[in-house]
């Protein structure tokens, strides 16, 4: 009887030791993706690939001019360019059937400060009026064109 008891008491106490454990785990895990997602520019979202020709679509960083590709794990870097091609939001693609744009959406936190903006770099087809959102980001503000 007192090895049962034993046991029991063994097993709440590596329960004990494991729940705060995997709790610390998984909240490190969640503060440390949220932080990885907004610095590499990370978007597993799939709708992009509906897109014709979506790997010559390029965003370009406003601050430091550097240009990224649009890849299954987010953007990538793909060069840097300082003559600055600002400012270029709609744009149409070469043989005429998407519309390339930038949509933003204000007051994501609950608040309603224009420092609360979500950014959704979208593209629709001429044809069927169909939206694809290429790329999403909290405050991820790029310069987009077709290459």
């Amino acid at each position: 009887m007192d090895s049962l008891k034993q046991k029991k008491l063994r097993i709440i106490k590596i329960v004990g030791i494991a729940l705060p454990v995997l709790l610390c785990i998984a909240v490190a895990g969640g503060l440390s993706f949220s932080i990885l997602r907004g610095a590499l520019h990370l978007d597993f979202s799939q709708e992009y690939r509906q897109v014709d020709g979506v790997e010559k679509i390029r965003f370009q960083d406003k601050r430091d001019h550097k240009i990224y590709a649009r890849t299954f794990w987010g953007l990538r870097p793909v060069g840097k360019d300082e003559s600055s091609q600002s400012n270029i939001q709609d744009v149409k693609k070469t043989d005429d059937k998407y519309i390339l744009f930038c949509e933003k959406e204000y007051g994501v936190n609950g608040g309603y400060s224009t420092d609360e903006e979500y950014c959704y770099y979208k593209v629709v087809d001429i044809e069927t009026g169909e939206q694809y959102t290429v790329y999403a980001g909290y405050r991820q503000w790029f310069d987009v064109y077709w290459e």
